[in-house]
């Protein structure tokens, strides 16, 4: 049974490298489409809204150059 879709937790962790290292492997082995997801923490606290936009930027980014790497 191969697997079609995958989705990957990336944050600010140090363990977030090895976790997208390990999902694009399986992805690649799967033929899978992987997805990266992450989570703004606290989004109801409007004063952090800004800070949250900015992390959530730079995780895509760290997202978009492993996978295109």
């Amino acid at each position: 049974m191969n697997l079609k879709d995958i989705l990957v937790h990336i944050d600010h962790r140090p363990t977030c490298a090895s976790r997208l290292q390990v999902a694009i492997q399986l992805a690649k082995r799967q033929g899978s489409h992987l997805t990266g997801i992450y989570v703004i923490p606290y989004p109801y606290l409007s004063s952090r809204q800004s800070d949250a936009q900015e992390q959530a930027e730079a995780a895509r980014s760290i997202f978009m150059k492993t996978v295109e790497s």
